[in-house]
């Protein structure tokens, strides 16, 4: 069996050696200007450009035909997408499916959400990675990940939520405070993968330690850590070694910059935080619904719609 991990480039993750994996991408535009989220892209330049225009700003998704090109050949090919909740992309992702598969009846698209963004995506794309090279039923791997992702979080935390008001991700209320002197908002992506609010903090130093609270109350108790940052490596650095002091785990931490898409909804100074962690109750529950769906309604889940 030939198959293909395609994500869209909100993970972050965007070279590789690895055949069976490709991203396509997520873009930036700021005036007429489109910024292609690819590893080609100067991230350094866009963000300074982001700071500083008075040009609007807004971001799109893959365009089917995007998806459909990084397909290529693959007789098996999983696809995950951001969040539905901030983008088309999952949207655009099935669109691709139903042509690929209207062309070649005796092949599969899977689309998986991953009601995330970033380092949480990551944790999926290299869970299916282990599980497809293992030869694993396409089937049984795609029912894995759904589980899987119950067993990853996401914590972001923002010094300026602007990108996401501009673009209606979010109420102008909650950004008067935010960036205020030195306020910063923490949030994370609840179970249906909406941005859901834990708290405010002042200075770098609370923030950190309330991150850190927060990770451990929501089920993290030492595992894989992926922090990436909005050209702010002190952060993160200074986030890992919290961490690992707690749980002695420094080999179980990266830290990553940005990309393009992530980087225009995190602006400068933002830090994503994705974890591997015991899944609550909320989360569980979601996730059986979920389950249920697929055999209530009979569907392979290559066929599957949410």
């Amino acid at each position: 069996m030939s198959y293909k991990i395609v994500s869209d480039s909100s993970c972050n993750y965007l070279s590789t050696s690895d055949e069976h994996f490709a991203t396509v991408p997520m873009h930036v535009m700021v005036g007429s200007h489109d910024w292609v989220d690819s590893a080609e892209t100067d991230v350094d330049k866009l963000n300074e450009i982001l700071f500083t225009t008075t040009e609007k700003t807004s971001s799109a998704c893959p365009a089917p035909g995007e998806w459909l090109a990084a397909f290529k050949d693959a007789e098996t090919i999983f696809c995950l997408t951001i969040t539905h909740t901030l983008s088309g992309s999952y949207n655009s992702a099935m669109t691709a499916k139903d042509m690929y598969e209207e062309a070649h009846p005796d092949r599969h698209v899977y689309v998986i959400d991953s009601l995330a963004t970033g380092p949480r995506m990551i944790f999926m794309i290299r869970r299916l990675e282990k599980l497809l090279s293992e030869g694993t039923d396409p089937d049984t791997v795609y029912h894995q990940v759904l589980e899987y992702r119950g067993y990853t979080d996401l914590i972001f935390s923002l010094e300026s939520v602007k990108n996401f008001v501009g673009n209606g991700r979010m109420s102008g209320l909650l950004a008067k405070t935010i960036g205020i002197l030195g306020m910063r908002f923490t949030g994370t992506a609840s179970a249906e993968g909406k941005l859901q609010v834990l708290g405010k903090t002042r200075g770098p130093a609370k923030t950190l330690n309330f991150i850190l609270k927060e990770m451990i109350s929501r089920g993290y108790e030492g595992g894989p850590v992926i922090i990436a940052h909005v050209n702010n490596p002190d952060a993160a650095a200074s986030l890992a070694s919290l961490i690992s002091d707690k749980f002695g785990n420094a080999e179980l931490i990266e830290t990553q910059k940005t990309t393009c898409l992530c980087s225009y909804y995190a602006e400068k100074g933002g830090l994503l935080i994705g974890y591997e962690r015991v899944p609550d109750e909320e989360t569980i529950t979601f996730t059986e619904k979920f389950m249920e769906k697929v055999k209530s309604l009979k569907l392979k889940p290559s066929s599957l719609r949410k």
